[in-house]
């Protein structure tokens, strides 16, 4: 429940001072709200000394800064006059004052050394009229409205306040239960502030955060042993999304080769959009083989989105990246890419299609036809066919390969009518396994008997197939004779 509804039972349990109720408020001695805690310690003013001061004295030792201030403040009150406490020092200290204060002053400080039977922590609102509180606040996760609005209050305090300080000591203390949501609301935050957010919660508990957040600018030497350890981290452990954003941050001014090759062999498994953007800036570059790195994370991740960041170095001057970036533009399947993207001058960039014509690299042609049948162009798609038919068998079986390649399924039926008419072996048998390969196992021909079937019964089974589908018929079993 919200920080209001907790705030509502100090409100209505304060109104009644009492052993019992006292008993009742004591979890929220480590609410995760400050301003429940601080709520707590101000309204115990108000109480007798018998019932406030062990709440008091528990807030002293264990509640968060300005809690601490105003429980002492509250504390003077009582006694007439504010007694020395050691406020922000550690907490061991606080306890040994606390104990000593009790001592010197005769305060009752034993009166919950223990929770009672109806002492427990807030979850449900519904049980202030009971006078029973369940759920524990302090190990409860906390609702993305509370992260929310103690990170907006966090925000604007200066960055060496004793209240910013204190505030992040409580919402690090919701960690792990609440890492989902605390996340989500870091990675939200001004740029400015993400750095220093990240170093107050994260890097305690994550050690990527760390590892990235030590990388100096000046030093490369530490910059490389870093990125070494993120990818060794990386093989054993997703990397979180704070450490993933604060990287990527890292490397728009990153140019050092050894450091990208350590830092996209750590990302080379991760599909997600924080890795992403970190290819994104290895695919542009100036050094070709992060530029390589780069085009080779988005044939291995695939995207829409992702198919246009290729659009440069579809064009590359570097003959392997330009290889693996078209490559990796088929896989994406954004048909943008067949005629490339428009630029400012009227021209285009990233165009496919022309390298069919302009090529005098057959390998690049190959790849650029393989990419371009895998964005449905009906202009590659003729082309490959047309190969199919070559009069050469070795330049058929060629085609026959690439079509495999494609995964395309618009070649299944003219590969079918294809096997029925060649005559070399190795090429047919080519055509039977580019079948299996474009056509789903579950779908495929399904041939009876206990011996292994012959190339031309194979043939047959998938002609039987194909007249099928076109009948609309189901696909029955073929028996062998």
């Amino acid at each position: 429940y919200p920080p209001r509804v907790r705030a509502a039972v100090v409100t209505r349990f304060g109104q009644e001072p009492s052993a019992r109720h006292a008993a009742i408020l004591r979890p929220l001695v480590n609410d995760r709200s400050l301003d429940v805690q601080t709520a707590l310690a101000t309204m115990l003013a108000e109480w007798p000394l018998e019932f406030a001061s062990p709440l008091l004295l528990e807030l002293l030792a264990e509640g968060a800064g300005p809690a601490r201030e105003a429980a002492l403040a509250s504390l003077g009150q009582h006694l007439g006059f504010t007694p020395l406490f050691p406020i922000h020092g550690p907490r061991e200290e606080r306890l040994a004052a606390v104990r000593e204060l009790a001592r010197l002053q005769g305060l009752p400080a034993t009166l919950l050394a223990a929770p009672t039977a109806n002492s427990a922590p807030i979850t449900d609102p519904s049980s202030m009229n009971s006078g029973v509180i369940q759920g524990s606040s302090e190990s409860g996760v906390w609702s993305v409205a509370e992260i929310t609005a103690e990170l907006t209050t966090i925000l604007k305090l200066p960055q060496d306040s004793a209240e910013r300080a204190d505030r992040l000591e409580m919402l690090a203390k919701s960690l792990p239960a609440s890492l989902p949501y605390l996340t989500e609301a870091v990675l939200k935050v001004p740029p400015a502030q993400f750095a220093p957010l990240a170093k107050e919660l994260f890097a305690p508990h994550d050690e990527a955060v760390r590892l990235v957040l030590e990388m100096n600018p000046l030093d490369v030497a530490q910059r490389r042993q870093r990125a070494a350890a993120l990818r060794q981290l990386a093989a054993t452990r997703t990397l979180s999304r704070v450490s993933l954003k604060l990287l990527g941050d890292f490397m728009r001014q990153e140019q050092d080769q050894q450091v990208w090759q350590e830092v996209m062999w750590a990302i080379d498994r991760d599909t997600g959009g924080d890795a992403a953007v970190i290819a994104q800036l290895a695919i542009h570059h100036r050094w070709p083989d992060i530029r390589l790195a780069g085009c080779r994370y988005v044939l291995a991740h695939p995207g829409m989105d992702r198919g246009l960041w290729l659009a440069p170095v579809i064009e590359d001057t570097n003959r392997p990246v330009r290889l693996v970036a078209v490559r990796a533009a088929g896989a994406c399947g954004n048909p943008q890419l067949i005629d490339g993207l428009p630029v400012g001058d009227g021209s285009r960039v990233g165009a496919l299609r022309p390298l069919l014509l302009q090529s005098t690299d057959a390998e690049l042609t190959e790849t650029a036809l393989v990419a371009l049948c895998q964005l449905r162009d009906d202009q590659a798609i003729a082309e490959l066919l047309r190969r199919s038919q070559h009069d050469n068998p070795r330049a058929r079986l060629r085609a026959i390969e690439l079509i495999r390649e494609t995964g395309n399924p618009r070649f299944v039926e003219p590969l079918i009518e294809q096997a029925w008419t060649e005559h070399a072996d190795n090429v047919t048998s080519e055509i039977l396994r580019t079948l299996e390969a474009l056509v789903p196992a579950e779908d495929q021909p399904k041939i009876g008997g206990t011996t292994p079937p012959t190339r031309q019964m194979k043939v047959e089974a998938w002609a039987q197939w194909q007249a099928e589908k076109k009948q609309g018929q189901p696909d029955k079993k073929s028996s062998r004779p």
